[in-house]
C-alpha cells in the first residue's frame, strides 16, 4: 500500500479553509437605518427646538412663535384703522354738537338783548306825552309798532290828541329796569316787564309816578332781512300793578 492511499482524508469540515461568514446585510442595514432614523427624528416634547436661537440671543423658538400666535398683521392694521376712524367721527360729531349748542346759546342771548333794548325804547316812548310833540311822538310810536299795532294807534289818534291838548300835558320819562319774561327765538315772540319813573305836568301843576307797563313784542319777518326789517316791535302793551304780572 502506497503512503498516499495510507493517509487519512481529511475531515470536509476542517479541511475547509475558515472564511468569515458574509454579514446580515439585512439586519445592519435595518439597525443602521434605525439608527439614522432615530438621530434625525426630533424628541416628541421639543421637536424643532433649539436652545437658542440663530441670533445667539438665547430666545427660544417657542417663545418667538408666542409672540406671534396673535392675530395677522393685516387684520390688527385694520382693527386700528377702524378704531382711528371711529374716534375721528366721534371727535368731529362732538365738535360740530358743541358748535350748535354754543350757536343757539349765542343767538338767544343776542335775542335777549336786542328785546331788551326794543322794550327799553318803546316804553319811555309810549308813556310820553306832549301836547306840543303829537305828530313827533305818534310817528315813533307806529315806528316801534307792529302793523297792527299801528293800526290801533290810527284808530285812537283822535281821542289821544284831543287829550292831551286839553290837559296841556307833558311827561319826561326814565326807563329804571327792563326785564325779559318770555323769549322764543324760533317764533319770534317776547314778553318783557318795564319799571318806568314818570315826571307829570299838566294844567294843574307836577307829581311824579312809577309805572309798570308790560309790552308783548315780535320779531318783524319781512323785508329783506336787514337790522332794520327784523327789528322787535311791540305789538301790545298794557300797564301791570304792583303784584301782579301778565
Amino acid at each position: 500500500m502506497s503512503s498516499d492511499d495510507q493517509r487519512p482524508e481529511p475531515d470536509d469540515a476542517k479541511a475547509r479553509p475558515a472564511t468569515d461568514p458574509e454579514p446580515d446585510t439585512d439586519t445592519e442595514a435595518g439597525t443602521a437605518t434605525e439608527d439614522t432614523e432615530v438621530e434625525d427624528e426630533p424628541s416628541a416634547s421639543g421637536r424643532g427646538r433649539k436652545t437658542d436661537d440663530d441670533s445667539g440671543t438665547g430666545e427660544s423658538v417657542n417663545t418667538r412663535r408666542s409672540a406671534r400666535s396673535g392675530p395677522p398683521r393685516p387684520l390688527m392694521f385694520a382693527t386700528a384703522a377702524l378704531a382711528s376712524a371711529a374716534l375721528v367721527v366721534a371727535i368731529v360729531f362732538g365738535v360740530m354738537w358743541q358748535s350748535a349748542a354754543s350757536s343757539d346759546e349765542l343767538e338767544i342771548a343776542q335775542a335777549r338783548d336786542e328785546v331788551s333794548a326794543a322794550a327799553n325804547r318803546a316804553a319811555a316812548v309810549f308813556l310820553e306825552f306832549d301836547h306840543t310833540r303829537s305828530d313827533e311822538l305818534l310817528a315813533e310810536r307806529k315806528k316801534l309798532s307792529t302793523d297792527a299795532m299801528s293800526a290801533e294807534i290810527d284808530e285812537t289818534e283822535k281821542e289821544w290828541r284831543e287829550s292831551i291838548e286839553k290837559a296841556q300835558l307833558k311827561t319826561v320819562t326814565t326807563v329804571q329796569d327792563v326785564a325779559v319774561e318770555e323769549l322764543n327765538v324760533h317764533e319770534g315772540k317776547a314778553r318783557a316787564l318795564a319799571v318806568v319813573q314818570i315826571e307829570v305836568t299838566n294844567a294843574q301843576g307836577s307829581f311824579g309816578n312809577v309805572e309798570r307797563l308790560q309790552l308783548e313784542l315780535e320779531r318783524d319777518q319781512q323785508g329783506d332781512g336787514s337790522d332794520e326789517d327784523r327789528q322787535w316791535k311791540v305789538s301790545a302793551l298794557a300797564n301791570v300793578q304792583y303784584g301782579a304780572s301778565g
